[in-house]
């Protein structure tokens, strides 16, 4: 949620997975599968907005890009 992913609409990623995972930031679906946090910066502007499952940092992301992933653990 740092000035380059929020700039880059990262609250439109994030709104993307609240409505698929039914969950707000700070929570986790009922079957622990899923969990949502915010971070004010990861220090990747230059991929903005990024990312993170899992560990792993992910580029450029869409809410489209959010949603399929969440989809795949869901």
């Amino acid at each position: 949620m740092g000035t380059a992913c929020y700039v880059k609409g990262a609250d439109k990623v994030i709104a993307a997975v609240q409505a698929q995972a039914k969950i707000k930031s700070g929570e986790t679906t009922p079957d622990n599968k899923v969990s949502l946090l915010t971070a004010r910066c990861i220090g990747a502007c230059g991929i903005a907005p990024a990312v993170v499952y899992d560990g792993t940092v992910t580029p450029r992301a869409t809410p489209e890009s959010a949603v399929e992933q969440i989809k795949k653990w869901m």
